[in-house]
């Protein structure tokens, strides 16, 4: 079955222009460029054809397993909220668990990658925010006002003008990737520059197993007879009896006038290798994939680590990217404040460097509460990564070190104010603490614990 092209142009998917009046602050004086919109309903359209981009999504092996292996390293590594107020922590992680982030997070990307947009819709009851639901890209278009900020969005589901379901601005979480003019109403996908690469190869593969099918099986010339001993028509015709009986596994044994030779296409044909690997080339630098994951070539130690290097700045961007919508607009609407949105490390190497930076840091006297920060990580880290302590552990311990600081700071103040008010004079004097300067109070068991521990990993690397 040939494939033919896989069009990403829009011409298919047309939707009129649908201007509001900005009442939004500090949207600035700029304007947007609105393009000629052509299929009834509101919206912006699509800067490509999503139906062209997911149909080179599944169908080239490449990019399929490009995409799937930058949602790996970006996803893959983990992720936890950070926030001063432990109840806050409590709600996001509840949600997270709810909903099976992580399998929600992949798609997210994957659909950031593949059309450069994710249109997720927040599902509420009343005002709470009780779930998330990934929309189909395609069906996806925005409204916006001349001045290029999102007004609504509309999801159109068949051909006809009244098949579209309308969502306000803030029922909506709209993920953009890639976003290059600053203003457009889309993100843009990574598989829009290799559209025509991709194009080409897969035709020419179907060329290739055309040829394969049809030239396989080499056809044979029998000549018989020579000068001295020409053939008979009768000899002819046996030979031509012969061939239309041929096995698989024939064999023949002849007498010395007769020949039998195979045609052959070799060096008659054009050579396809350079334009595959020219294609596959161009399909490489689009997916922005090390060729060392990929399985081609033999590349040397030092390149495939700065090409790791360079996968890993790739796969931190589109996290910082995925932050923006994840603290600003969904937790945002969960819990009423900006957390800290969280990332796991991409290898063992970083995990390391990290404790090693740790167990210095916690070498100089510090204050409880900076102490109480350091440990924290080490023991999230170590019990995401190491497996030495379990999650439920990490988040048990947490909540204790937050009760310790709360009671370190009133014990502080309660002796401040003893000492401003002349209290306590008969009890021993004791030193006013300066919450940031030093405790040199004894390391507690779990303290020494985590001392000795990055101790012995110090010493083994």
């Amino acid at each position: 079955m040939k494939l033919g092209s896989l069009n990403i142009s829009t011409k298919e998917e047309k939707v009129l222009s649908y201007k509001v009046v900005a009442n939004k602050k500090q949207q600035g004086k700029g304007k947007v460029e609105k393009k000629d919109l052509y299929f009834k309903g509101d919206g912006e359209p699509h800067p490509v054809s999503f139906k062209g981009l997911e149909q080179i999504r599944k169908k080239d092996p490449r990019v399929s397993s490009a995409i799937i292996k930058t949602t790996n390293m970006v996803v893959g590594p983990g992720f936890y909220v950070e926030y001063k107020n432990t109840r806050v922590i409590k709600d996001c992680d509840t949600f997270i668990n709810s909903i099976n982030f992580d399998n929600f997070l992949r798609i997210v990307c994957d659909q950031m990658i593949s059309f450069g947009n994710s249109f997720v819709e927040k599902v509420k009851n009343g005002k709470t925010l009780i779930g998330l639901k990934i929309l189909n890209p395609k069906t996806m278009f925005v409204k916006t006002n001349d001045k290029g900020f999102p007004t609504g969005y509309i999801q159109r589901l068949g051909n006809k003008i009244s098949d579209f379901i309308t969502f306000k601005k803030d029922e909506i979480t709209h993920f953009k990737h890639n976003l290059i003019l600053g203003d457009e109403a889309y993100g843009n996908s990574l598989i829009e520059s290799i559209a025509k690469s991709v194009n080409y190869n897969l035709n020419m593969e179907e060329n290739m197993s055309v040829i394969l099918e049809r030239k396989a099986n080499a056809p044979l010339h029998i000549k018989v007879g020579s000068d001295e001993y020409p053939a008979s028509g009768d000899d002819i015709t046996a030979w031509q009896e012969k061939l239309e009986t041929l096995r698989d596994d024939t064999e023949w044994a002849t007498n010395h006038v007769t020949e039998i030779k195979a045609i052959g296409f070799e060096g008659k044909m054009l050579d396809l290798k350079p334009y595959d690997e020219h294609f596959s080339r161009n399909i490489q630098f689009g997916v922005m994939v090390p060729t060392v994951l990929m399985g081609e070539g033999n590349v040397p130690e030092g390149l495939a680590n700065t090409q790791m290097k360079d996968f890993s700045l790739h796969a931190k961007s589109i996290q910082k990217e995925m932050e923006k919508y994840l603290e600003e607009d969904i937790f945002m609407e969960l819990v009423g404040v900006r957390i800290d949105w969280k990332w796991g490390e991409f290898n063992v190497d970083d995990i390391y460097k990290q404790l090693d930076v740790y167990s210095r840091v916690l070498g100089n006297e510090l204050s409880p509460i900076v102490k109480s920060v350091i440990e924290t990580k080490i023991l999230r880290l170590m019990g995401d990564y190491k497996n030495n302590v379990t999650p439920e552990e990490v988040k048990k311990r947490e909540k204790d070190k937050m009760k310790r600081e709360d009671d370190v700071m009133k014990k502080s103040n309660e002796n401040k104010i003893n000492k401003d008010t002349g209290n306590g004079d008969n009890r021993p004097k004791q030193t006013n603490r300066n919450p940031a300067g030093t405790d040199k109070r004894p390391l507690s068991k779990k303290e020494q614990m985590i001392l000795d521990v990055n101790r012995n990993e110090d010493s083994n690397e």
